[in-house]
């Protein structure tokens, strides 16, 4: 048998065996670098106040819905204020990346404007991205706190409102014209005088043509109440309304229907919708508002912030703040008010400078700021301007506010119309129409017959009470009244005709309404003396409260 001889291969075939499956391997794993790094784009730095539940290595960044990045790691910033985090971004975005980009966390949140970030739950937070096309590219940005709202390619007008404090309002609350949804809150921030809150707001076209100087901004109230001579109105909102807060707004077309707006127009964001029908002269806009500090030399203590200042029964400002100290030449307290007066009152046209030039020659002539009652009982004040006699003053510039000239009560003529009111009241003969009324309502469970003959027993009595009240609400001394007093005179008066009436349609009506009347009667009644027993126990309470 033959035996062959081996053959040994070439030592270069040995070597490409050898190193074949490496190199294929190194080649597969280079592809796999070439295609992760050429995804990759720019490392970007984000600021937040929080961090928002991100998490390193998971949280991602998402543009339109898609993923364009993803957060690296999370660090607190120098100040210990901030948080800054690093992300990676696709290279895709990369020309998104400039000025128009803003950024804002997802979560879960649930507020005045609805639920939201519910699908955060199970992803988890996240960053939002906001951007189009621009010119300066960027790498370091600050996060925004609310979610980012796009209007530039929509239609329509930015307004600005000012009000006292936030009502209770957020970035992206609707804005409702005629129950419609027109707009959006777009920016809330604090005033450059730090003394309010101010709104940007966005509305719609065609929606946008009904804002006019005259135009009403309110918050949405829950239930809103309004009174008429004919009927109570009660507006419930819709519960949606109610989670979702918003703002409001109504024009009166027939007035200032052609007058052009300013583009810095600032409107007043009332409380509510029944705020904005009480009486009041001029646009109420915080930009024709300006201080004026009043000096008073007799005490101020029922005088609260807040409080109105009035011109012939119409509001024209409020006051802001109050500095009272004791002055040892008089051995009193004298006051400084500061108060925020609405200049375009005092204008035909509204403009806040005539209006300024006419309350000036108004104070020439004798206006003056006085301390007012509002309600002897709850022992309210506010600030009256009133002409006097006295026409050597005029509105001096002070710093950052003018002063405005005042002028003390005049306690003794007021005293002696009090008094001389007084005798007139008591001499209405009040007292034997409560006994008669009450021994009728005593009897009230008897006969309708009895219940006549008592009714026309007091019939001469009332009708002498009648002519009395008239005479006298119809009298100067009857307008120069408190309020109270005249509401329950009046109330009186009213109550007393209608049961004349009653008694003149030959005793028809039964006697549960001829109760009724006179229960109003007796109520009314019970309500003048209660002011009655006031003022005499304390005149000068009409004046200086308690």
């Amino acid at each position: 048998m033959e035996i062959k001889e081996p053959k040994i291969g070439k030592k270069r075939d040995i070597f490409f065996s050898i190193w074949i499956v490496p190199i294929t391997a190194l080649i597969v794993a280079g592809w796999f670098l070439y295609q992760y790094y050429s995804k990759i784009g720019p490392e970007i730095t984000i600021e937040f106040k929080s961090v928002g539940n991100l998490k390193e290595g998971q949280s991602e960044i998402r543009f339109r819905d898609v993923p364009v990045g993803k957060v690296t790691k999370i660090k607190l910033k120098d100040d210990n204020n901030h948080v800054l985090v690093i992300a990676v971004m696709d290279k895709s975005v990369k020309p998104f990346l400039n000025e128009n980009a803003k950024f804002w966390i997802v979560k879960p949140r649930i507020d005045f404007n609805g639920i939201s970030g519910l699908e955060t739950l199970v992803s988890g937070s996240y960053i939002q991205m906001y951007s189009k096309y621009g010119y300066e590219e960027k790498r370091e940005f600050v996060g925004l706190d609310e979610p980012f709202v796009d209007t530039s390619d929509i239609k329509g007008s930015v307004f600005h409102l000012f009000a006292e404090d936030s009502r209770n309002l957020k970035v992206g609350s609707p804005v409702f014209y005629k129950k419609m949804e027109v707009g959006e809150l777009q920016k809330i921030k604090l005033s450059p005088e730090n003394d309010g809150v101010e709104f940007t707001i966005f509305i719609r076209s065609p929606y946008d043509k009904f804002v006019k100087p005259n135009t009403n901004f309110w918050a949405l109230d829950i239930v809103s109440i309004n009174f008429s001579p004919s009927s109570i109105n009660v507006d419930i909102a819709p519960a949606s309304d109610v989670i979702r807060g918003g703002i409001a707004f109504d024009t009166a077309l027939i007035y200032d229907r052609n007058k052009t707006l300013d583009k810095n127009h600032i409107f007043t964001l009332f409380k509510s919708r029944s705020d904005t029908f009480k009486k009041r002269l001029g646009y109420n806009i915080n930009g024709s508002k300006n201080l004026f500090e009043i000096h008073f030399e007799e005490s101020i203590a029922n005088l609260n912030i807040g409080a109105t200042i009035e011109f012939e029964g119409f509001t024209v400002g409020k006051v802001v703040d109050i500095k009272s100290r004791y002055d040892k030449h008089s051995m009193k307290i004298d006051s400084d008010v500061l108060t925020k007066i609405d200049l375009s009152a005092f204008s035909e046209d509204n403009d806040p400078k005539k209006g300024l030039e006419n309350l000036k020659r108004a104070v020439e002539n004798g206006l003056r700021a006085k301390l007012s009652s509002s309600n002897p009982i709850l022992n309210s004040q506010y600030i009256e301007l009133v002409f006097t006699k006295d026409k050597n003053a005029t509105i001096l510039k002070k710093k950052k506010f003018f002063v405005f000239p005042s002028t003390k009560t005049n306690n003794r003529e007021l005293m002696k119309s009090v008094e001389s009111i007084l005798k007139k009241i008591n001499d209405l003969e009040i007292e034997p129409i409560l006994k008669n009324i009450n021994d009728i309502l005593s009897d009230n469970k008897k006969p309708l017959s009895k219940t006549i003959i008592n009714l026309n027993r007091t019939l001469k009595s009332l009708n002498k009470v009648i002519n009395n009240i008239n005479d006298f609400t119809s009298s100067e001394d009857f307008k120069s009244l408190p309020k109270e007093i005249r509401k329950s005179i009046v109330s009186l008066q009213k109550s007393i005709v209608s049961l004349n009436k009653l008694l003149d349609k030959g005793n028809k009506q039964l006697t549960d309404e001829i109760s009724l009347s006179l229960k109003n009667i007796n109520e009314a009644a019970k309500s003048l003396q209660r002011v009655l027993l006031k003022v005499e126990k304390k005149p000068n309470s009409l004046i200086m409260g308690d």
